[in-house]
């Protein structure tokens, strides 16, 4: 085997970073800042255009599974490559729509995009080229999200200012094909074997192998296939469904809610901080499941989300909010950065990107109607405060439904 001075696996973890950074606020955190000169042109309400986000986000509920299963593959690269191509197709069909219809329409490739180049080829490579460090690997990789909603939230803000929405959507477009096509061609490899290298504490697990240890200690030794109507596979994907609803939720219904309390300029303030807090949240959380385990991540994560929406039961309060922006920018990666470390940890390598693929295809649902559910909840209860009581007792019932999925697993270890 080769060897570096600086693992490979490395460089891996700066090209996912710099990938996701482009790719993943597209689809979600960065589009509605595209709302109001598109609602403004086409004539439209808020509602109508909010409806391109249950598209993006909807579809990966089906599709998820049969995209884990092609990037699990040799086709790695190819689908990879598809997923961004898809992207770009959905972004310059933005740019030339004439009505609100067309960009449903391009919402569709926006949403398989997403799902095909962001979390779930990235969970997949750091798994491959990760034993030890897994958490803090996938971690620095996947606060790309943090990082590309905070550099480009101000850029996409401006060029709309500047140069009007359809332009914007243009360059974004050519910014991701000049960006990410090169670095997936000649950075990305799907395996350390594809070059002769090994995954990142390899060695000493199979020396462990070869002493007869246990080194899967915690992984099933059922297939995802038999594993479906198992409590502990059920506990998983309802837990991550839970999750997703509860995570989306806020994001998508803080901004409203702060800005009719105490103004847009300090919402945006607020939405500043959690998303600078959640980059070192990723990292935190990713260092304390390599060190103390998934179980404990879980624990720390759903009592800082229930506590953050305890806090903005009682928002009108500022230093509350302020509270709640750390809360959940510490807490809220357990859906990005925990939910494929907690798969990992029940389902052994070959079954990973199967496991994962179901995972994400409930997050996915969760974060579909998640924002939808909050703001309905509030309509139907005359305010928010209703809302961020369902959503902490949620986020508990989450967390609980991820213990249980971790402790049922146990069962059919051999």
């Amino acid at each position: 085997m080769k060897k570096e001075k600086i693992f490979y696996g490395w460089w891996i973890v700066i090209a996912i970073l710099t990938n996701v950074a482009l790719l993943g606020p597209a689809a979600v955190a960065l589009a509605n800042l595209f709302q109001t000169a598109v609602t403004t042109e086409f004539g439209i309400t808020n509602s109508a255009f909010a409806i391109n986000n249950m598209i993006v986000l909807g579809i990966g509920i089906f599709i998820s599974p049969i995209v884990s299963k092609y990037l699990a593959g040799p086709h790695f690269k190819k689908t990879y490559l598809m997923g961004i191509a898809s992207y770009i197709i959905g972004l310059v069909g933005y740019s030339i729509s004439q009505n609100i219809y067309m960009f449903y329409f391009f919402s569709l490739f926006i949403g398989i995009g997403f799902i095909t180049s962001t979390m779930i080829p990235a969970s997949l490579l750091i798994n491959n080229w990760f034993v030890e460090k897994r958490g803090l690997a996938l971690s620095i990789a996947l606060s790309g999200l943090g990082v590309g909603g905070f550099v480009l939230s101000p850029v996409i803000t401006i060029l709309i200012t500047n140069i009007q929405w359809r332009m914007t959507y243009l360059i974004y477009a050519i910014t991701i094909a000049v960006v990410v096509i090169p670095i997936t061609i000649f950075l990305l490899k799907f395996k350390p074997e594809d070059i002769g290298l090994q995954a990142l504490g390899a060695e000493e697990a199979n020396s462990k192998t070869n002493s007869g240890e246990n080194v899967n200690d915690g992984k099933v030794s059922l297939s995802v296939k038999d594993s479906k109507t198992k409590l502990f596979f059920i506990a998983l994907i309802g837990g991550s469904l839970i999750i997703g609803l509860v995570n989306n939720g806020g994001l998508g219904q803080f901004p409203p809610s702060i800005t009719i309390q105490h103004g847009p300029v300090f919402s945006s303030i607020i939405v500043s901080l959690y998303s600078i807090v959640g980059i070192a949240g990723k990292l935190i959380l990713g260092q304390v499941t390599d060190k103390y385990g998934v179980r404990v991540s879980v624990i720390y994560t759903t009592i800082g989300i229930a506590i953050a929406y305890s806090l903005m039961m009682f928002s009108d309060v500022q230093l509350n909010v302020y509270l709640m922006a750390i809360f959940f920018g510490i807490s809220n990666a357990n859906a990005t950065v925990l939910a494929p470390l907690l798969t990992n940890s029940i389902f052994p390598a070959k079954e990973y990107s199967g496991a994962f693929g179901f995972v994400q295809s409930g997050q996915q649902l969760g974060m579909a109607i998640g924002s939808l559910a909050v703001a309905g909840i509030a309509d139907a209860s005359g305010g928010y405060t209703a809302s961020w009581l369902v959503m902490a007792i949620l986020g508990l019932a989450g967390g609980l439904s991820w213990l249980v999925a971790i402790s049922n697993s146990k069962k059919y270890v051999k």
